[in-house]
C-alpha cells in the first residue's frame, strides 16, 4: 500500500465510522476529497460493510490443508469461503498464499512456515486479503491433525479475532504469544471415524 492508498483508506475509514452507507451524492463528495472515483468509494463501502457484517459469534472459519508442501487447501468451511469470497473450485491447487498480499508480513509467514515444516502448532496474527483484496487482520491457529497412530494427516487452520484494517491500521503482525500449553490434537479418526485421504 503506498502513501496515497493509505491516505485514501484513512479518509474512507473515518467516513465509514460515522456514515457506513453513503448515498450517491455522499460517495461523490468523498471521492472528490480523496482523489478516487465515486464508483471506487461505493465499492469500498460495500466491501467494508461486508467485512464488518461477515464476522459473527459462532462463525466456523477454518480450512484443512495438505500436510506436505505446497500445503494445498483441501477443504474450506462455508463461512471461510463466504468471508474470503472464493468458491471451492477457485481454491483447487492453491495454498493459503491466495489470501496473502502486499502488506502481508513476510516475517510472520516465515515463522508460520517454520512451524508448519516442523509439523508444530502455531498461532499468529497476520494481515491477509479477501478475494476482492479487502485487507483484514486475523489470528490464525494452525495445528496438525493426526490419526490414531499419531501420524499427521492434515493441517487445520482456524481464523479467529478477525478485524478490519481500519481498526488495526499500523498494528504489528506477529506470532501471537502462547496462552496455554498446546494440547495434543485429537486424532482424525476419532473425529470423523476412519481417516480416509
Amino acid at each position: 500500500m503506498n502513501a496515497t492508498d493509505r491516505e485514501t483508506t484513512l479518509v474512507l475509514d473515518m467516513a465509514f465510522s460515522v456514515l457506513p452507507w453513503p448515498n450517491e451524492e455522499q460517495c461523490a463528495k468523498l471521492a472528490a476529497r480523496c482523489g478516487a472515483t465515486p464508483e471506487f468509494v461505493a465499492q469500498y463501502f460495500l466491501q467494508r460493510n461486508m467485512l464488518e457484517g461477515a464476522t459473527r459469534p459462532g462463525m466456523d472459519m477454518h480450512i484443512f490443508t495438505a500436510i506436505e508442501p505446497p500445503y494445498q487447501i483441501m477443504w474450506a468451511s462455508e463461512d471461510w469461503l463466504s468471508f474470503c469470497g472464493f468458491s471451492p473450485h477457485e481454491l483447487e491447487n492453491h495454498s493459503l498464499e491466495v489470501i496473502q498480499g502486499p502488506e502481508t508480513s513476510r516475517k510472520v509467514i516465515d515463522a508460520i512456515m517454520a512451524s508448519v515444516k516442523a509439523c508444530q502448532p502455531i498461532t499468529a496474527t497476520v494481515l491477509n486479503y479477501t478475494k476482492r483484496r479487502v485487507p483484514f487482520y486475523h489470528t490464525v491457529k494452525i495445528e496438525p491433525l493426526t490419526n490414531s497412530a499419531g501420524e499427521a494427516q492434515l493441517f487445520r487452520v482456524e481464523s479467529q479475532q478477525i478485524t478490519s484494517i481500519a481498526r488495526s491500521f499500523g498494528q504489528d503482525q506477529k506470532p501471537a504469544p502462547a496462552r496455554t500449553p498446546h494440547m495434543p490434537a485429537q486424532p482424525l479418526d476419532a473425529l470423523y471415524g476412519t481417516a480416509v485421504l
